[in-house]
């Protein structure tokens, strides 16, 4: 790989970054080549649109927060075909994000056992129970399990994703990194991505307390910044 296309490799692995589920958003570079240009294009070119699973998310928010007064009342069977959908554009992005990273090479199976444990988990389960048109197993799905957090069964989706995400780009990208001498850096970024793991597999499918869900999101978004700006800094010295 030629120093050139090194850069490149990596603006692309910043841009994929920028796109993670969850909040945790690294810096973007600014756009100062026509490779990054075509680089960013081909790496947004998918198939979802823009903003649908954001304003989704909202509306998820707002059922979530009356969802543990369930009555009768409630269109259950609608709730849960919405939730439902939403979940399927979660895990739509995430595989769109999936197949571009490994065309860069990057090993994604562990990102894909995370997609897979969330289908077999929550998404199955709950598709099982509106086909069957039972509103109480419906009810019950929707109270008891969660893709995020919050219920009895809580997948914690967005932090697993990230986490295997990271760690995947760290492993790529160590070696060109170590030899740039960013070695002392990438050691760190490693060392927050174990803290956030030990802690979520601590956690396993029970809820976050407050203190582990601070606790976590910062890890991962310690880890984040720190790998962005070993590669913004790589970029810069390179002129880009």
């Amino acid at each position: 790989m030629t120093k050139k296309s090194q850069i490149v490799f990596l603006i692309a692995i910043v841009l994929l970054m920028a796109n993670l589920a969850p909040v945790y958003a690294v810096p973007i570079l600014a756009e100062r080549s026509v490779d990054l240009n075509t680089v960013k294009g081909s790496m947004n070119n998918t198939e979802g649109k823009p903003g649908s699973i954001t304003d989704a998310r909202a509306n998820i928010t707002r059922i979530n927060a009356s969802m543990g007064n369930i009555s009768q009342s409630v269109d259950i069977m609608r709730v849960g075909q919405y939730k439902l959908t939403y979940y399927k554009q979660v895990l739509l992005k995430s595989e769109q994000i999936v197949t571009n990273i490994s065309q860069l090479g990057i090993d994604t199976s562990a990102m894909e056992s995370v997609i897979s444990g969330a289908r077999s988990g929550v998404l199955n389960p709950l598709k099982f129970a509106l086909d069957s048109g039972d509103n109480t197993g419906v009810t019950n799905e929707l109270k008891t399990k969660c893709l995020s957090n919050g219920t009895s069964y809580s997948y914690h989706y967005e932090s697993k994703m990230d986490m295997e995400t990271m760690k995947a780009v760290t492993t790529k990208i160590e070696r060109i990194v170590t030899i740039a001498g960013y070695g002392t850096e990438i050691k760190e970024v490693k060392t927050h991505l174990n803290n956030a793991e030990k802690a979520i597999d601590k956690v396993g499918t029970r809820p976050y307390t407050q203190e582990e869900m601070k606790y976590v999101a910062t890890e991962l978004k310690d880890a984040s910044v720190a790998l962005a700006e070993i590669i913004q800094s790589m970029n810069e010295k390179a002129g880009y």
